[in-house]
């Protein structure tokens, strides 16, 4: 007689996943502090190497693993503006800065890479976002101020964000951070039936040979093993330069510094790292914008001043194909 059984095991974490708490935190707490109290309370050793704030009065309930990713991990990302990673190993929570891993293996057609899939998704794109006030005593909310993205490009898609009286500045910070974070159309990368390497985990970066990427830096958004076929399917962003990597420098066919100076003449520009089509032809005076190439493209901006300058959408004017740098 033949029996199958079928498990699934999980981690610590599904007790985040699963329990919820309340608890409040005094203003001037740090980040790795505020993480470090929470996994005491439930007896979990913590790692942690990703950026840290000062957050100002933290009161929070809830899911466990939403009061560590939204009230408190996401409000360092929006300020640091690098992504971060929490996941277990060996039943030690960690939280870390994606793409840290000191190996990073490659995945490469016609050796490891099995199938790949593109999937390119306009879900979480934002071109516009209105700052509302205080309604008034017939219920009609006043827009304060409307901050613009990626208008021309994607035609209006538009969030709301309601404005504080006494700190007005944090509604036009929150909605620098939303069209930043909503900028351009989400690229996801299937990798599927790759060769097993259980080494391999979420966060991690790895250098994509397959498909239409070329020797790119990539970072793994979820990844599933599978020991009885000895494969893997693997979802991946390509790197955006969140990492402490910061690109630029001086590349075999010449300087790629940030703030390079560059005198072009009808080049063409796209909206991404990976338009198909152009969007226009540009000629001028111009700066790479942070020196990171993607896809064999960079970003520009038209003055100095905004080399490198915050939030992003507002400051590039595009992307040019690496030959015109």
């Amino acid at each position: 007689m033949e029996k199958e059984i079928t498990l699934v095991c999980y981690d610590n974490l599904i007790y985040f996943q699963q329990s919820e708490d309340t608890d409040y935190f005094t203003a001037g707490q740090d980040t790795d502090d505020i993480c470090g109290a929470l996994c005491s309370k439930w007896g979990v050793e913590l790692s942690y190497s990703y950026e840290t704030i000062s957050h100002p009065k933290l009161p929070v309930s809830g899911k466990l693993a939403d009061i560590f990713t939204s009230d408190i991990l996401d409000e360092v990302k929006k300020k640091k503006g690098k992504k971060y990673v929490m996941l277990s190993a060996k039943d030690i929570v960690k939280i870390a800065t994606v793409g840290q891993n000191a190996v990073k293996y490659h995945v490469r057609a016609k050796e490891n890479s099995g199938t790949i899939e593109d999937d390119i998704t306009m879900d979480n794109v934002v071109t516009q976002v209105i700052i509302t006030g205080k309604a008034d005593d017939e219920e009609r909310t006043p827009i304060e101020d409307t901050l613009k993205g990626n208008v021309e490009w994607y035609g209006t898609i538009q969030q709301t964000v309601s404005s504080n009286e006494d700190k007005p500045e944090e509604a036009r910070s929150e909605a620098e951070e939303i069209l930043e974070a909503g900028k351009e159309p989400e690229r996801i990368i299937h990798i599927n039936g790759a060769v097993n390497n259980p080494w391999i985990r979420k966060g991690d970066a790895i250098i994509l040979n397959a498909g239409n990427i070329v020797e790119t830096e990539c970072i793994v958004k979820s990844i599933t093993h599978d020991g009885y076929k000895k494969t893997m399917d693997i979802d991946v962003t390509i790197s955006d330069g969140n990492q402490d990597s910061t690109g630029g420098g001086t590349g075999a066919n010449g300087d790629y510094s940030a703030g390079k100076k560059l005198s072009l003449s009808n080049v063409p520009l796209y909206i991404s790292s990976d338009a198909s089509s152009q969007a226009l032809t540009v000629s001028g005076t111009y700066y790479l914008y942070d020196g990171i190439e993607i896809l064999g493209r960079f970003r520009i901006t038209n003055t100095s001043e905004r080399v490198g300058a915050k939030p992003i959408n507002s400051n590039v004017t595009g992307w040019i194909d690496k030959e015109y740098v």
